[in-house]
Order: structure tokens, then C-alpha cells, then sequence
């Protein structure tokens, strides 16, 4: 007797778990064996579920404000980050003033980027000017980092608004998501499973849309090239690499 799955059986199965993703279903509901898994059925109004292309267009033609955006995520993150710690620093009269900057620029017709109010994560161990960079590490908690990486210079002067930091294990050396400064982090599909690490917050905010990725929150990390994979299979999500030319300074 043979034992697996035919060729057909895997494309059918693989086109029905896009299709359920795409429908914006949890491939783990709530249940005994997942406590605190975050269900995903958001209305076509909830902004934080746009992709962050929508979100930059809407905002570019004046359906939607900076600030709206911005609230929205910011109130996503608030219903759902106590559950999956996601991000260990939430920036919220920062972001808002962002939000703000952002709508007035737009009003008195000044160039935009291409984020220009997209609210985005960045990862715990890439400086954001005066914000903390910890990197997990209990002692760098009062660690305040004076000035922008290269890739958070670029987001900075394409118009992102920064909402956050997404958290990663001590060091970012780890292939889960735990530090004793910030804690655990949770897979958004089932809390007895790691997301992975180190990029496991940036991950886990993408599925649980506190922060916009390629498709709803973008989470921006700096991590060696196997570690979107890892964090991409183990949350269900896809990773982008960005090659070094594309990460100069501006």
C-alpha cells in the first residue's frame, strides 16, 4: 500500500488553505488546544486589515486620513497585543503626531512618499532615532538610540509613521521570540507555539494585524536570510528580503 499524498492532492489542498488565508479565516480558531489565538474576520471598514498598498493609495487620493489609519492600527493593537505581545513598545502620541504631520502635508500639497502615512513596525534591534533599542537585552532597557538606521532613514523620509517596535529574543539570536526584558511572544494562530524568531513580533504582528506588512501591517526587520523563512512558516505568512542596494543610506 502506498503511503502520502498524490500531486493533485497537494495543489488541492494547497489552493484551498490560499483561499481560506485570502477569505481572511484563522487556520486555528480559539479552542482548549489554542488559548488566546487571535480569530481574524475583519470588516472591509477595519483600515489596520488593508494591505499597506491600499492603505498609502487610499491615504494618497484622500479616501481615508493618515490619522485614520493610524487610530485604527493603533486601536488594533491595543484589542490584540496583550495576547500576543507582538510589539514590546507602542509609540502612540508619537504616531499620532506623525498621523497629523502627515494629513497637513498632504493638505498643503507638498511632495509624498511612497508610505507617506502608512503606519509600520520596526524590530527591537534597528535604531530608530529616540526610541528604545533593546535588542531584548535587560541591559539595554534604558538604551535610547540617537539616531535612524539606514532602512528606517528611507521609511522615514518615504512618509511611514511608526507605531511600534516588534519584539525578538535576547540578542535576536534565537529561533523563537523570548527575552526577560519584554517576555513572550506568541504564535497568533495558537499561543502554545512559537511564531519563531528572531523576527517572531514582526511576524506575529503581520498575522495579527497590529502592524502592515506586504499584505496588512508592514513590519520591517533586519535579520540573516533564513530567518523570514523560519518565522514565515511557522506564523503562515509571507517574507520579503530586501537586497542590500535597496537599504543604503538615502
Amino acid at each position: 500500500m502506498k503511503h502520502g499524498i498524490n500531486r493533485r492532492q497537494f495543489l488541492k489542498g494547497s489552493v484551498a488553505a490560499v483561499a481560506a488565508m485570502s477569505a481572511g479565516g484563522s487556520l486555528a480558531q480559539p479552542s482548549q488546544k489554542s488559548p488566546g489565538a487571535v480569530p481574524a474576520a475583519p470588516s472591509d471598514k477595519d483600515i489596520w486589515s488593508w494591505s499597506a498598498q491600499r492603505t498609502a493609495m487610499s491615504i494618497k487620493t484622500g479616501a481615508i486620513t493618515s490619522l485614520q489609519a493610524t487610530e485604527s492600527c493603533l486601536q488594533r493593537i491595543a484589542e490584540v497585543n496583550p495576547r500576543v505581545n507582538a510589539l514590546n513598545y507602542v509609540n502612540v502620541e508619537s504616531a499620532l503626531q506623525m498621523a497629523r504631520q502627515a494629513d497637513q502635508q498632504r493638505a498643503q500639497g507638498a511632495r509624498i512618499g511612497p508610505l507617506h502615512g502608512v503606519p509600520l513596525a520596526i524590530k527591537d534591534n534597528t535604531n530608530e532615532r529616540g526610541r528604545p533599542m533593546t535588542n531584548g537585552i535587560v541591559a539595554l532597557k534604558d538604551n535610547i538610540a540617537a539616531q535612524d538606521a539606514p532602512q528606517v532613514a528611507m521609511l522615514r523620509k518615504a512618509g511611514a509613521v511608526f507605531v511600534g517596535r516588534s519584539n525578538t529574543p535576547s540578542f535576536s539570536f534565537r529561533w523563537d521570540s523570548e527575552n526577560d526584558l519584554h517576555g513572550v511572544t506568541y504564535n497568533p494562530w495558537n499561543r502554545l507555539r512559537t511564531p519563531g524568531g528572531s523576527s517572531g513580533g514582526a511576524a506575529c504582528a503581520v498575522q495579527s494585524r497590529p502592524a502592515w506588512s506586504p499584505s496588512h501591517m508592514a513590519t520591517i526587520s533586519a535579520a540573516p536570510s533564513g530567518i523570514p523563512r523560519i518565522v514565515a512558516a511557522w506564523s503562515a505568512c509571507a517574507p520579503h528580503r530586501a537586497v542590500c542596494r535597496t537599504c543604503s543610506a538615502p
